[in-house]
């Protein structure tokens, strides 16, 4: 199972690099383009109590934003948590109210390894494992 799981993770990296190598660029000479895929550091968040959907799954060490939107009736809490003690105990982003269909942002400087985002409320809550390489 590991093995599958990491071929897939190196099948999904090469698709990008290949198709980053592949792409066409309108930027003249001297300049520099807006966004490679390396400086791309932002995550955007479906967040509901029954599912919080995150993309990218993968993302570059770094400061990363993630841009919350809340697809929920209810208002909600979006989080971001670190590994400690083996389970994702670790808070270290917040959006404490996140409000029917109201979009909030927060930030958080992520070393290499794995992540979770909870999303929901005291009585419910769904996660999303990320990872920073």
């Amino acid at each position: 199972m590991r093995h599958r799981v990491f071929s897939t993770v190196v099948g999904v990296l090469t698709a990008g690099v290949s198709l980053t190598a592949c792409s066409t660029s309108s930027t003249a000479p001297g300049e520099s383009s807006s966004a490679t895929p390396e400086q791309i550091h932002a995550v955007t968040v479906l967040a509901s109590p029954e599912n919080c959907d995150a993309q990218p799954l993968i993302v570059h060490a770094g400061t990363i934003t993630f841009t919350a939107t809340s697809n929920s009736d209810l208002s909600i809490s979006v989080s971001l948590y670190a590994p400690q003690d083996g389970a994702f105990l670790n808070r270290i982003a917040r959006i404490r109210v996140l409000k029917p269909n109201e979009t909030k942002t927060m930030s958080a400087d992520l070393a290499q390894g794995a992540y979770e985002i909870a999303c929901g409320t005291e009585e419910l809550t769904s996660r999303k494992r990320i990872t920073a390489i």
